[in-house]
């Protein structure tokens, strides 16, 4: 069923269609009647299909939208590849990465002006579809009524708040696991809480079970 909507709507639409219209010209039998609302959801939440503010519907590449994974650079900037074009990678400046982080899948609105001189093309994060990361490994370092996590992995980004109560039994040093309780917005952190100590980050042994 999904699939049929998204060749239709590859082959026979140019644009978004109002979903009445849509379901009367694609012929479809019981069965798939039973499964148009589960389908089109589906599509949706994948960001294989995109709902307009008006309502209707369409492809992302209908929209100059494009989906795809993230890949972010420790100097904050990001790249993402899409789905359905190979080898055209998408450049965003830090200010367009809008709180995802390296491994998330997102949808991007493609810039029509590169403003970066080189880059043929360039683009912003406008939804994030899923999330790569629920737990992140780091270094605990409190300061005063809060601390911060700074992650192994720089390619995460910033370091994560944590607020006083959730400590946990961590002390200043600590190799942490850190669960994710609110994701990056733009210009705001990460916030989480620390769920498992691993020991000193200084100690081999340590660095070794946190890798």
């Amino acid at each position: 069923m999904q699939e049929k909507l998204l060749v239709y709507l590859e082959e026979k639409e140019k644009g978004p269609i109002a979903e009445e219209q849509l379901r009367e010209k694609i012929t479809l039998n019981e069965e798939e009647q039973s499964l148009w609302e589960r389908a089109i959801l589906t599509l949706l939440q994948r960001g294989s299909l995109v709902r307009t503010r008006t309502g209707l519907l369409g492809l992302p590449s209908q929209m100059n939208l494009a989906v795809g994974r993230f890949s972010a650079s420790s100097k904050g900037f990001g790249f993402v590849i899409p789905d359905d074009v190979v080898g055209q990678d998408l450049f965003l400046s830090p200010a367009d990465c809008n709180g995802a982080m390296n491994g998330d899948r997102v949808m991007v609105r493609i810039h029509k002006h590169p403003t970066t001189p080189g880059r043929a093309r360039e683009g912003e994060v406008i939804r994030i579809l899923e999330r790569a990361h629920q737990q992140i490994v780091g270094t605990f370092e409190p300061v005063g009524a809060y601390g911060f996590v700074k992650p192994d992995d720089t390619k995460l980004g910033a370091d994560v708040f944590v607020p006083v109560h959730e400590f946990g039994e961590a002390k200043p040093g600590d190799k942490v696991i850190l669960a994710l309780t609110r994701y990056p917005e733009k210009g705001r952190a990460a916030e989480g809480k620390i769920t498992h100590v691993l020991g000193r980050a200084d100690d081999p042994k340590v660095a070794m079970e946190a890798i």
